[in-house]
């Protein structure tokens, strides 16, 4: 996808507010603000009001409305003029459309999250348990990826396409109402290929699926799909609703602005007596085909349930989300896509009844109460992505205040971002010797065409460290400011780099195996299906050891805490002890795990932690390649290797041996291990190249981040084990002062890709 930029998102909420208006397949709907929203929402609806006749509501019913929603909000009774009109049928329960916007769904989903897990292209790894149509390749970050998950050529994935009867391309991201969908004819496949490939987004290249017959005798010409909203509680995957979508005319989608329109279907399958189309419509029989909508018995609802109620787990984060769903030829049911925000409940209520039905007063006392006491809007503002924003670089820019797993890293500015890295550096480098008046007229004629005034006190620092000068050494802030933010969308990789998402976001990779994980206050075990908090407590007093990890902001090994529960244990203090683990994280997002046996070689360097290899990949000329590898190892009692709790990098040279000296946080060069005593020129890096293969195979499955950051473990098999993944802010500082320049023979390139060839001379 690509980044939406300030201005940009500045631009759409204008219009939007102006014109009440989007702009369809262009607008991110996610970034739009409650004024824009509203106005859109309004201006639908007064003039389905105007094109339809729509008699006003009672006093009566008015008053039926207000006190209904006088515990809550003021509500604008327009919506339930709408409903009501078009349903035949008053309800003081339906859900305004703007409020559902702007006030329900805000508490249920996080927006900003569904923007980025809301991509076609990660459905195969986030459902991969889900059945779905056959995936002939797709567009990853301007990266073609063929469904074993490997990078391919632009000519390659056109030869494919060109050689697969019977697809459908599908624009992977904001492509609501049907927007970027192709239907290739086989006679002007190519042109439709580059048509659809044009613009560099993302997209997925699809097999067609063959609906049941029950479906394609609704609408033959169009998939005809099952659209179903579910709400996450604290126990279960609630269904909401169940509606069919079925099209008209010639087109080939069932979407409402295609001209289709939605029947409700009610607990035993059955179609109900209404169908809710575009501009208000009300239906009673097919436009085209002329029979009754109501009284068919649709097969495969059981089904379609049971999709969404394991699918919804991993996406805990968007608690309301609808799902479109097919029935395939063999009765079985197909994702299609999934909405995990701005899915719009007007026709569904239409056709359907109140989308919360008697669960109605419980919903609203969720969004507007806490424990008996009315919520404001702007409550616990400070634990919000933008209340973080506000205080992290207030403290970052003027005190240069930095704290792993407390700070978010990827929301600073590269004000806040320089003003901590110059403080870190500062602290360290007291007794580093200056450079020569050589060395920094060197650094200025590598670095001057493409940056102004080049801080030198990186080179000084890494030359401190390490004893060798290289003016092809890349300044931290440079790297975090510059080059990080080109090959990976930060936004993006702050949702993407999830520990409890690993399991999915990586298939066939191996990795620690999960005992339970706690995603947005919700417990899911191994296989994503949610447990009761009970449930969860029982799991985890079962379990010997484990390791509690924060999903996120867990850099330097923060938020990371082993727990060892002896078998003689009484299982009351076995659960005491889980629970203040639990409590000390603050309901943030968890996943435990049990701990790697690591291999017997890795583990003689120090018994007590899991050492890992750091490699460093990057994605260049459509292949991954290894910039760098480095050894971690832990010190003293610590159970990891992160450089926070006293951890050493050594580096690896090209050809595989260990480099004779190791660094730490600090500033410390050592050449043998304080605990062990083992020489670092002595030590034999076991299994490097399984370390590496994970990687390169591993990389393209997240092909949006161009730059990863590896910390991979070898397990007492033998096999390499994907501990963490760092998709922004890995840090640049321990890899150069451990192995050289973080680029090495790609320095120039990257500068050249960065920053523009500016003034230098080829």
């Amino acid at each position: 996808m690509k980044k939406r930029k300030g201005l940009q998102i500045l631009k759409d909420n204008l219009y939007s507010a102006y014109t009440g208006e989007f702009r369809e397949g262009v607008t991110d709907l996610n970034t739009l603000h409650n004024i824009a929203l509203k106005s859109i929402l309004r201006k639908k609806n007064l003039k389905m009001v105007r094109d339809n006749s729509y008699p006003e509501l009672t006093e009566d019913q008015k008053a039926g409305i207000r006190e209904f929603y006088r515990p809550y909000t003021p509500v604008d009774t327009l919506y339930h003029r709408v409903y009501t009109s078009r349903s035949g049928r008053f309800c003081p329960e339906y859900i305004p459309e703007d409020l559902y916007a702007c006030r329900i769904e805000r508490y249920f989903t996080d927006r900003d999250a569904a923007r980025y897990l809301d991509n076609k292209c990660y459905y195969y790894s986030f459902f991969a348990n889900i059945r779905q149509p056959e995936l002939i390749v797709m567009r990853m970050g301007g990266y073609w990826i063929d469904p074993e998950r490997r990078i391919i050529s632009a000519e390659k994935a056109k030869e494919i396409f060109l050689g697969t009867p019977d697809v459908v391309i599908k624009k992977a991201f904001n492509s609501e109402g049907g927007f970027g969908v192709f239907f290739p004819v086989e006679n002007d496949k190519a042109v439709i290929f580059d048509e659809a490939c044009k613009d560099g987004d993302d997209i997925v290249i699809q097999k067609k699926i063959i609906q049941h017959e029950s479906y394609r005798a609704l609408h033959p010409q169009s998939v005809n799909t099952l659209r179903i909203m579910s709400l996450i509680t604290r126990k279960e995957v609630r269904i909401l609703k169940v509606c069919v979508r079925i099209g008209a005319g010639s087109s080939s989608v069932d979407n409402i602005c295609n001209g289709g329109f939605f029947v409700g279907v009610d607990k035993d399958g059955v179609t109900m007596d209404i169908g809710a189309g575009a501009d208000g419509r009300v239906l009673r029989e097919h436009p085209d085909l002329h029979y009754a909508l109501g009284g068919i018995k649709l097969p495969g609802i059981d089904k379609a349930v049971e999709l969404v109620k394991k699918a919804h787990g991993i996406m805990s984060h968007c608690r309301l989300a609808a799902w479109d769903i097919a029935i395939d030829s063999d009765g079985e049911a197909v994702l299609i896509e999934t909405n995990l925000s701005m899915a719009g409940i007007g026709n569904i209520q239409a056709c359907s009844g109140p989308l919360f039905g008697k669960n109605t007063c419980a919903v609203l006392d969720e969004v507007f109460y806490k424990n008996g006491v009315r919520r404001h809007p702007l409550d616990n503002f400070a634990q919000t992505r933008t209340g973080h924003y506000v205080v992290d670089n207030i403290k970052g820019t003027l005190t240069g205040y930095y704290k792993a797993g407390q700070t978010r890293a990827f929301l600073l500015s590269d004000i806040a971002l320089k003003r901590i890295d110059r403080k870190v550096v500062g602290d360290v480098m007291t007794d580093y010797p200056e450079l020569s008046e050589e060395e920094i007229r060197s650094i200025h004629e590598l670095y001057d065409p493409y940056v102004k005034d080049v801080p030198t006190l990186y080179h000084r620092y890494y030359k401190g460290r390490s004893g060798s000068f290289y003016p092809e050494y890349i300044p931290e802030e440079l790297y975090l400011c510059d080059i990080s933010r080109y090959y990976n969308d930060r936004d993006m990789a702050s949702y993407y780099d999830h520990k409890c998402y690993y399991p999915r976001l990586f298939p066939g990779i191996k990795q620690p195996q999960t005992v339970a994980m706690r995603i947005n206050g919700i417990w899911l075990d191994e296989d994503y299906f949610l447990i009761s908090p009970t449930k969860a407590l029982e799991i985890l007093s079962n379990e010997s050891e484990v390791f509690y990890k924060t999903a996120q902001y867990s850099e330097g090994g923060a938020g990371v805490t082993y727990l060892a529960l002896p078998g003689d244990m009484p299982s009351d203090d076995r659960k005491d002890m889980i629970r203040q683990t639990l409590k000390s994280r603050k309901g943030a997002d968890v996943m435990i795990q049990r701990p790697v046996r690591q291999s017997e070689a890795l583990s003689k360097l120090h018994p007590q932690s899991v050492n890992t290899y750091r490699i460093v990949s990057m994605i260049l000329d459509d292949e991954v390649k290894i910039l760098s590898a480095s050894l971690k190892l832990g010190v003293g009692s610590s159970k990891t290797d992160n450089g926070c709790g006293g951890g050493i990098y050594i580096g690896i040279d090209p050809d595989g041996n260990m480099r004779d000296f190791g660094v730490r946080d600090n500033g410390d060069v050592i050449k043998a291990h304080p605990d062990t005593g083992i020489n670092f020129r002595d030590m034999k890096p076991e299994g490097l190249d399984r370390a590496y293969e994970l990687a390169m195979r591993a990389h393209p499955m997240i092909a949006h981040m161009r730059l990863v950051s590896w910390d991979i473990a070898i397990d007492d098999e033998g096999d390499a084990v994907l501990i963490e993944c760092n998709l922004t802010l890995g840090s640049c500082d321990n890899v150069q002062a451990a192995n050289g320049p973080f680029f090495g023979e790609y320095t120039r390139r990257v500068l050249d890709e960065v920053y523009g060839k500016s003034n230098r001379q080829e």
